[in-house]
């Protein structure tokens, strides 16, 4: 009996309250990273005389509304519906190598394997496309770093913007770029973190301030 009892004091009395102390600290470094994040969403302090809205998909299928400025400024929205786009999947364009030198991921341009899934033109080949702007993206997109697990592109009215789902530790980013045609350039708008772009709805004209140096 009085081991039990020295057991029961011991659990009630020393490890129990370190059990506490111990959850109790988890709870204060993760509530302000949340707290974080929401306000975040929800900042109005950025200017956005100059945006988009963004419609993503979480990995539960839940969808998020933004409003995203040309200078990286993000905030939440009211749900919307995207504007009419034709959509490009590139398909075994890319062939990401290490580049010793520059100890970096970089990736191939294969032009002859080279397809995209059109929506609503089916599937094309590199070669076979008409269209030279999109031509010239699909090249861009191969100047930028990391291995891509998928790449879209997206044309509204003469617009196109660039999802690109990188393979990098730690985070799931998908990027969205705008293509700057007179720069003949990609231009980051936004890092979304585990929130897939599925649809884009413009505000006017938009010309982003960040431009992505290949990186």
């Amino acid at each position: 009996m009085k081991k039990i009892l020295k057991i029961l004091d011991y659990i009630l009395f020393k490890l129990l309250p370190t059990i506490v102390i111990i959850i109790i600290i988890i709870f204060l470094i993760c509530l302000p990273v949340s707290i974080l994040t929401d306000f975040k969403d929800f900042d109005d302090t950025g200017d956005y005389t100059n945006s988009i809205y963004v419609i993503t998909e979480t990995y539960d299928g839940k969808n998020k509304y933004y409003e995203v400025s040309k200078n990286g400024d993000k905030r939440k929205n009211e749900a919307f519906v995207s504007d009419k786009y034709e959509s490009y999947y590139l398909k075994d364009c890319l062939e990401a190598y290490i580049n010793k030198d520059k100890n970096k991921v970089l990736n191939k341009f294969k032009e002859k394997s080279c397809q995209i899934i059109s929506n609503p033109n089916g599937i094309i080949k590199y070669w076979e496309l008409k269209d030279k702007t999109l031509k010239n993206i699909i090249l861009k997109i191969s100047e930028l770093e990391h291995e891509k697990f998928s790449t879209k592109i997206y044309k509204i009215n003469d617009n196109y913007y660039v999802v690109v789902n990188n393979n990098v530790n730690l985070w799931n980013p998908f990027n969205l770029y705008y293509y700057d045609k007179e720069e003949n350039s990609l231009k980051l708008i936004y890092k979304f973190d585990g929130e897939n772009i599925i649809g884009i709805k413009e505000n006017g004209p938009f010309g982003p301030t960040i431009l992505e140096e290949s990186k």
